[in-house]
């Protein structure tokens, strides 16, 4: 059922936490409206929990279409998150403002930032409140007093058993899902969320996880009467790069530790042609191929790298996690690479877009 006064028909996508459950095989899954399109939102190996959020367009029918690789079934969890709503007649809805991503908690004694000590979690579940109406961001802005929510890359850096996050606006009791990912024993693993903010100005986090965990914002929401911030177009998704064997908008070319990969958002028009939108963040998917250990943080490109990161790995799985960027004037983004491979080894990322802010 739908919010009270919301209708069927202003909806124009949701957004939503896939989870695959560990399957004896390796694969990938897909969620869109319609036909699939070339196109993915996870990728797994045999025995991987892969976690990650998507931003679904959807029509009237409210329903949307999942695909996993061919010839292999797959066990997947799927959470709500949210509603992506136009209406013309109701101020539905909040304008994003798309910032340099900051650090906002390190649970690690080594890199402690923030006022949780890890590590955290366990079978009773504590719960931790993280204030963040008034965080600092890159560049000495905070965040302001009239945000309600924000966009989170989480890292989760697990501990003995497997486990999850749940993140909330706080005040609100415990939903039943795992909002902030899943993270298997042993393994890091990175995932993004957008939350509301609570009426104190904080957030809560859940964990029945025994184990570290790191918080980046990327961005927050705000009233459109403010006048800033971007809205949001969700779009069929489109494949910006793969650096295994290229695609229109950018060339094959595989990383190496320390590489940086600059790409254009370039999206296909109706004939097929390439075109660059007139936009100034994308929602976006990152996969990082093979498995290696270490993080890869997207930025415009433009300054010093921010300490963050959009998706982190360890040797054994593939590294997958959505994430949001501002763009340059020139609609282009960089990813930096902080995966560390074996002596002459290198990685592939692929880079899909799920949709994109406008002004």
């Amino acid at each position: 059922a739908l919010p009270p006064g919301i209708l069927a028909t202003s909806v124009r996508a949701i957004e939503v936490r896939l989870t695959v459950i560990g399957q004896d095989h390796a694969g990938w899954l897909s969620a869109q409206a319609g036909a699939w399109q070339g196109t993915s939102n996870l990728a797994y190996d045999a025995g991987q929990i892969a976690s990650t959020e998507a931003v679904v367009p959807i029509g009237d029918d409210l329903a949307f279409t999942l695909t996993s690789s061919a010839g292999q079934r797959t066990y997947v969890v799927v959470d709500l998150l949210g509603l992506w709503v136009q209406d013309a007649n109701k101020p539905l809805g909040q304008n994003f403002v798309a910032t340099t991503a900051h650090r906002l908690i390190d649970t690690r004694a080594e890199s402690r930032i923030g006022p949780i000590t890890g590590p955290i979690g366990g079978s009773s579940i504590p719960i931790y409140s993280v204030a963040v109406r008034g965080a600092e961001l890159t560049g000495g802005a905070k965040v302001p007093t009239e945000a309600t929510g924000v966009r989170l890359s989480l890292v989760g850096i697990a501990g003995a058993a497997d486990g999850w996050y749940d993140i909330a606006p706080s005040g609100f009791p415990y939903s039943g899902t795992s909002t902030g990912g899943v993270v298997q024993a042993g393994h890091t693993t990175a995932s993004s969320v957008i939350v509301p903010i609570g009426a104190d100005g904080s957030i809560t986090v859940r964990s029945q996880l025994r184990g570290h965990l790191v918080i980046d914002i990327e961005g927050y929401f705000v009233p459109p009467a403010l006048g800033i911030g971007l809205r949001f177009v969700p779009t069929t998704p489109w494949r910006a790069a793969d650096t295994r064997q290229g695609t229109p908008a950018s060339p094959a070319h595989n990383l190496g530790p320390g590489d940086v990969q600059d790409l254009p958002v370039a999206a296909p028009d109706a004939a097929g042609r390439y075109q660059v939108p007139g936009i100034a963040a994308v929602a976006a998917n990152v996969q990082v191929l093979p498995g290696s250990g270490g993080f890869v943080t997207a930025w415009t490109g433009q300054g010093d790298r921010p300490l963050a990161s959009a998706a982190n790995g360890d040797d054994r799985w593939i590294a997958t996690n959505a994430f949001t960027v501002a763009l340059r004037a020139e609609g282009r983004f960089a990813l930096y690479s902080g995966f560390v491979t074996t002596a002459g080894s290198r990685m592939n990322t692929v880079v899909d877009i799920q949709g994109y802010y406008i002004a």
